[in-house]
């Protein structure tokens, strides 16, 4: 799968979370999720005896009973009851993921050996000043999690995509990127936008609607993007003064071709229930916009940025996609941690014919 597997992924809102296991498919594996006394536990949901779902199964006192046959699973992944025999298979264990949880987010670790970094990363949500959060449910896309990482990555595709909802205005100031800084290990980068100052008019959703100044948002001058690996997007808006929204998405593949996204935005603004309810209605619209065009793209044998014909803004999709194909390639180069090292292969001489088993 193309994905970069040493990094904390997003699998859950916490509030999805409640006393019974909870599974759901990510990088290709079956993962369920199980609050405890000492935190979340992550460990796969497929029992390793007829593949049953063991998220339907009872859970209580530790352990997580198979629908099926019954067998018994503890918190750290291993078989510690079959029913009919006293013996417990070896290889009867699950495999166990490390989980986080913060900010109201489940993270998962799919990486070999003991998370690096040993935490998810961690996002300004909470400032000082007022401001008003808002989620949507997990959506899943049928598209890839490269082509929706570049979308959330993209400022200039809104005056086009977004020109009903956000307007073409906003390509005058977020749409000009400044510079980017990648992180030393490679693990994501910051870029900038806008040229900065205050802002000059309202969205084309409040114009259209006649109620700019009471529900939408002014157009900002300037804009913050911060990504990590894997996969999280936190953009902030800024108006002028202390004034600013955000816009955060995190971004897990299901598998190849299906990914899960995870949005939330804040703002400073029209702090009022009419103002939650046209920002949640924005927000699955803007979502719809943008599913339309990702799920439409097509990819004719497209291998790196250097086959795209781009601009200077493209610097961030370019970036993100170089540092995402370098690490899949080192991920894949690396032994997998704890395999044995592969023996010598006997020198073999071209002219030398193989003997052949005689057969009686």
């Amino acid at each position: 799968m193309n994905a970069v597997r040493n990094a904390w992924y997003v699998a859950a809102w916490s509030s999805e979370l409640g006393r019974k296991p909870f599974a759901r498919t990510l990088l290709g594996r079956h993962v369920m999720l199980i609050r405890t006394r000492e935190g979340v536990v992550g460990l796969g949901a497929q029992c390793p005896h007829r593949h049953a779902d063991l998220s339907t199964g009872e859970f209580g006192k530790g352990r997580i009973r198979c629908p099926y046959h019954g067998w018994s699973f503890d918190m750290q992944g291993r078989c510690v009851e079959v029913p009919g025999t006293s013996r417990v298979p070896k290889a009867a264990c699950l495999p166990r993921y490390p989980a986080r949880e913060r900010q109201g987010m489940i993270w998962v670790w799919f990486g070999e050996g003991e998370p690096t970094p040993s935490e998810p990363p961690s996002f300004e949500f909470s400032p000082s000043q007022r401001m008003r959060r808002q989620r949507t449910p997990p959506r899943l896309w049928e598209v890839s999690y490269v082509d929706l990482v570049e979308n959330t990555l993209d400022p200039t595709h809104i005056t086009a995509t977004h020109a009903r909802t956000l307007g073409s205005r906003w390509a005058e100031h977020v749409g000009l990127m400044t510079e980017i800084e990648q992180r030393s290990d490679g693990g994501g980068f910051v870029g900038r936008a806008g040229k900065g100052g205050e802002h000059t008019g309202f969205s084309s959703l409040g114009r259209n609607l006649g109620l700019a100044q009471l529900i939408t948002p002014p157009i900002p001058r300037s804009a913050e993007y911060r990504f990590e690996f894997g996969g999280a997007v936190y953009a902030r808006y800024h108006y002028g003064g202390s004034d600013y929204d955000y816009a955060f998405a995190a971004i897990t593949p299901k598998r190849e071709g299906e990914t899960w996204l995870f949005a939330e935005v804040g703002r400073c603004h029209r702090l009022s229930a009419l103002g939650d309810l046209m920002q949640y209605a924005a927000m699955r619209v803007l979502q719809r916009e943008d599913y339309g065009v990702v799920k439409g793209l097509i990819h004719d044998d497209v291998r790196g940025p250097g086959e795209y014909v781009g601009t200077a803004n493209d610097r961030m999709m370019n970036t993100f996609r170089t540092l995402h194909a370098r690490r899949v390639r080192a991920e894949a180069a690396a032994p997998a941690e704890g395999s044995p090292p592969e023996p010598p292969r006997p020198p073999t001489t071209p002219d030398r014919k193989r003997a052949l088993p005689i057969l009686p």
